[in-house]
């Protein structure tokens, strides 16, 4: 558990120091409240607009750590936090310094890496060390704080590197891999020449690239990427309703059925919303988000409903699966907005997982029809062969004959 204290702090960036603090933190007369950890916040929609121009809401934790968990050990003691969440910043003190802060925007700030503190050799055996975590959020926006552990690094390590790895590391490694395949998908598209290759070369190549926007959200760590928080969101949005556009193509290419009426009312509709969102217009992303979720709703119940026909018509077992995986991507995307409002803090996205496995489908069935091809072409050339050797035994009988006339 915490103490928790809603602080009437008017600043965004935190203090290095508590001393520093423009409230009354340190004050012996400070009502702190005491919590059960996780602990979140209640989220509701950004006002948008000069928001991020007033002050923010600024929570305090407060934890003091036993003395078991600096126990002395060959590799020291460390803090763990699984996860935390919020739009704004967030600052972790140790004994009255700064041990760790967020970095990048208020908006994309790694809120998706674990956080790891090394407090080994900083305090003498048998003391407590008391935790401070400032979060400073935009108003109304929340945030939540998911447990924090401290002890020896022996035991706290398998599960950082476990988090860090489904949150961080394979997502990262995955969409590297794929888009070097999807580039290399794009070189064949183009050496074979638009009009003999596969168009499934392509879609391969633009899927690739569209997951890796949408994922970079999950990617930001420490630092950002250098680019608006604006347009780090547009981007986001491209990656996302691209995806859609990919997957409904892909369906209709493994289905062998093109459905070129639905294909134009879907790009129209994904191009107007990329047009309608560009930052040049001066729209505020954070304060539409919900509704730019809820216009992801007609492309996701498109490509379920082709899925689904496909699978019901042909029956084969590549239509099934992908209609099932498609089916099951819904309760997935609930889990998700359910962690972005906050429930279950400590759970993994996984949406990601879902359009990573498309995506494995996507080239597990692109390479199978690869191969069948091969095999055809094989069978083919075995049968060229063969009437070519019984056009030359004809050819050869012919010839006796003509000889044996003369």
């Amino acid at each position: 558990e915490a103490q928790v204290w809603p602080s009437p702090s008017n600043a965004w960036q935190p203090p290095d120091r508590l001393s520093e603090s423009d409230d009354a933190v340190l004050s012996p007369n400070t009502p702190w409240q005491s919590t059960p950890l996780p602990h979140a916040r209640p989220r509701s929609v950004a006002r948008g607009g000069d928001a991020w121009q007033e002050p923010p809401d600024v929570l305090w934790y407060r934890m003091t750590l036993p003395a078991s968990a600096l126990a002395p050990t060959p590799q020291g003691a460390r803090l763990y936090i699984p996860r935390w969440q919020t739009m704004g910043t967030v600052a972790i003190y140790v004994d009255g310094a700064v041990a760790w802060q967020a970095r990048g925007s208020r908006v994309w700030n790694g809120f998706n890496h674990p956080v790891w503190i090394d407090l080994a050799g900083k305090f003498p055996p048998g003391s407590n060390p008391v935790v401070h975590v400032r979060m400073a959020s935009l108003k109304g926006i929340g945030g939540a704080l998911s447990t924090v552990w401290a002890g020896s690094a022996e035991s706290l390590t398998p599960g950082w590197h476990a988090r860090s790895l489904v949150q961080r590391y394979l997502l990262g490694f995955a969409r590297g891999a794929y888009l070097l395949l999807g580039l290399g998908a794009f070189g064949v598209w183009l050496m074979l020449g638009r009009q003999r290759a596969d168009s499934m070369y392509l879609v391969f190549f633009l899927m690739s690239v569209f997951h890796t926007l949408s994922t970079l959200q999950y990617l930001v760590g420490d630092e950002s990427f250098g680019i608006p928080d604006a347009w780090f969101s547009w981007l986001t949005l491209v990656g996302t309703f691209g995806s859609s556009v990919c997957s409904f193509y892909f369906l209709c290419l493994i289905q062998n059925t093109p459905r070129r009426r639905w294909g134009r009312a879907l790009v129209g509709y994904v191009a107007a919303i990329w047009l309608v969102t560009l930052p040049v217009w001066g729209m505020d992303q954070t304060s539409v988000l919900p509704l730019l979720r809820l216009a992801l709703v007609p492309p996701s119940l498109l490509i379920l409903w082709v899925a689904v026909l496909g699978a019901w018509r042909q029956r084969n077992w590549r239509n099934v699966l992908l209609a099932a995986w498609i089916l099951a991507s819904f309760p997935v995307g609930f889990h998700d907005l359910a962690l972005q409002r906050y429930h279950d803090v400590e759970s993994i996205y996984l949406t990601p997982y879902v359009y990573l496995g498309l995506f494995t489908m996507f080239l597990w069935i692109a390479t199978t029809r690869y191969n069948r091809a091969l095999t055809v072409a094989e069978q083919a050339n075995a049968t060229l062969a063969e009437r070519l050797a019984e056009q030359q035994q004809a050819l050869a009988e012919t010839h006796a004959r003509l000889r044996s006339a003369e």
